[in-house]
């Protein structure tokens, strides 16, 4: 049975009052050392992603590492993870369904980065078709699903998008 754009929207706003508690910061503590074994791993075996591809200067630059740091917040951060955790992701985890949801929701997270690509929007790069990097894109979507679903909060899988968008674009420059 579908849901209603209004038992959604509350989903995604009761997602966002509630607060990940002392376990949910460790748990995303905890994938964010997983995310960069993982990214280092792929790196090393798939190795097209090159780390020239960042913003020139932005070590050097503090105002443009804020401004940076406040549009990933803003965008990826807060506006991917209230789409594809917030509004698509089921609450609960409780039947084969809630799965397949999920794991739809999160095949579409994955898509939609080539897609910004091939719709010449702003913020995307062409390295959002390479295979290493949807595979990063994927195992990032994969522990916000789960952070999301642990703490029942969208703020610790927000706090590792954005980390990890930020600590991509400024260390890779």
């Amino acid at each position: 049975m579908f849901r209603t754009a209004s038992s959604l929207l509350a989903s995604a706003a009761a997602r966002l009052r509630t607060l990940p508690g002392l376990q949910g910061l460790v748990e995303g503590a905890a994938a964010l050392g997983l995310f960069g074994l993982t990214a280092f791993a792929i790196h090393t075996l798939m190795s097209p992603i090159h780390f020239s591809m960042g913003l020139p200067g932005l070590r050097n630059d503090p105002d443009a590492f804020l401004r940076l740091a406040a549009i990933a917040l803003l965008i990826p951060a807060l506006g991917e993870e209230l789409v594809f955790r917030g509004i698509l992701q089921p609450a609960r985890m409780s039947t084969t369904k809630d799965f397949a949801v999920s794991a739809l929701s999160l095949a579409a997270f994955v898509l939609w980065h080539p897609v910004q690509v091939w719709l010449g929007l702003p913020m995307a790069q062409p390295v959002f078709t390479e295979p290493a990097f949807l595979t990063l894109v994927a195992v990032l979507g994969a522990l916000c699903t789960a952070l999301t679903h642990r703490t029942g909060s969208l703020w610790p899988a927000m706090a590792l998008h954005w980390v990890v968008v930020v600590g991509w674009k400024a260390g890779t420059g």
